[in-house]
């Protein structure tokens, strides 16, 4: 191989359950291991063509040559037990390491790697992963930005340590809410619709206080779509604002996809200059923020536009995901993609072998089709299909108007 000079990319989308642990000799469940294996060449797209990503077992030829007949970058599998005899076999002088997110457990396991300073765990970033920090994020943003499309004082995320301030919020919103400080994608979120919490809410609330200590508690607010912008806090100390993103989430708030060039699907109530001055607003706080100074790498933070009676408002900060995020990787896309071009980027998770047949089936009847060497119509797979598939990634790509 002779590179003097890689990056090892790792999917560990489990990084922020590995930060509220706090041990450095963490594992994630087996579920959520398989679903880091499954979505690992998703890193792919962060490739420089020669890097690494760590995944346990490899793809198969036809998937790495599909995606490299689609222009998209290539990269070598590695298992992560094998990356330091590996570098050392190959005199590989210079290796970088970028992670979905960094967390106590994997600054330890890469610790042969250091020095990387940005990777370094330090016990004070434990506080800017959780949502409580995002929750004075938000809070001094709109005491800075007063406007009538950002929501109130009084609807502001709150935390609860206790059942009973909880139920006190309830009574006070309606409908609430509750969020785990350290979770992602949704997967610490229960939503109250009833007057009162029954017996899975509580358990749920008993669990989670228990471990984690406390809950933010939130009212719940009639959405109108979902957002989120992307951010580059880099190593110079300098916050870049690279954009926003459109996703999509079930009726419970968990992520489910992201749309592609979504001005290609519909409009929406604020223009496009006023959702890139509010990210511009965000960045420019994040620079005098808590994040600034301390974290260094991509983050992004979650958005909503939704309806309080007849007014169109505005929240902008649903919470501060200090990792890369599904947000990155749709922006990222976008660059492949035909630029008249639109569609979805969508994950999956059912049982054994179901991926790998839906992935069959939309190949049949929705082949890719590539014009000027952009991928402009069509599906395609992200992951390797396989047999022993649950979890997988796709896209789903419209060809542009002909006329």
């Amino acid at each position: 191989m002779n590179e003097s000079s890689i990056t090892l990319l790792h999917f560990n989308p489990t990084c922020e359950l590995a930060v509220a642990n706090g041990s450095p000799y963490y594992v994630a469940p087996a579920l959520l291991r398989e679903f880091e294996e499954e979505l690992s060449p998703l890193m792919m797209l962060f490739s420089g063509g020669k890097d690494w990503v760590i995944r346990e077992t490899p793809v198969s030829a036809r998937f790495a040559d599909q995606m490299a007949g689609f222009g998209f970058p290539t990269a070598e599998f590695v298992p992560k037990g094998e990356v330091k005899a590996r570098l050392t076999e190959n005199g590989i002088e210079k290796v970088g390491l970028r992670p979905w997110g960094n967390s106590p457990a994997e600054s330890n396991f890469f610790r042969f790697l250091h020095p990387i300073t940005q990777l370094s765990w330090k016990p004070e970033l434990k506080e800017l992963y959780g949502r409580k920090a995002a929750a004075q994020f938000l809070k001094n943003f709109v005491s800075k930005h007063h406007s009538p499309i950002f929501p109130g004082e009084a609807e502001l995320p709150v935390t609860a340590s206790t059942i009973s301030e909880i139920e006190t919020y309830l009574k006070r919103w309606g409908t609430i809410a509750m969020k785990a400080p350290y979770s992602s994608s949704g997967r610490g979120l229960q939503v109250i619709r009833q007057q009162n919490l029954n017996r899975s809410n509580l358990q749920w609330i008993e669990t989670t206080l228990k471990q984690q200590a406390y809950l933010m508690v939130e009212k719940w607010h009639k959405k109108i779509c979902d957002l989120s912008f992307q951010f580059l806090m880099d190593e110079n100390g300098q916050t870049h604002y690279l954009g926003p993103s459109f996703f999509l989430t079930n009726l419970n708030g968990q992520y489910a996809g992201h749309y592609l060039h979504f001005s290609g699907f519909r409009q929406f109530p604020f223009s496009e200059n006023e959702i890139s001055d509010i990210g511009r607003m965000l960045c420019e706080e994040l620079a005098n923020s808590a994040y600034s100074g301390s974290y260094m790498g991509y983050l992004g933070i979650d958005a909503m536009i939704y309806m309080d009676g007849d007014a169109t408002k505005f929240h902008p900060c649903l919470e501060v995901n200090t990792r890369h995020t599904m947000g990155l990787v749709s922006k990222t896309i976008e660059q492949y993609l035909h630029p008249g071009s639109f569609g979805y980027f969508r994950t999956f998770f059912s049982k054994q072998g179901e991926y790998a047949a839906l992935a069959e089936e939309m190949r049949r009847k929705q082949p890719p089709l590539i014009v000027d060497g952009k991928l402009t119509g069509g599906f395609v797979s992200l992951t390797n299909p396989s047999p022993t598939s649950r979890f997988g990634a796709w896209l789903e790509i419209k060809a542009p108007d002909k006329d």
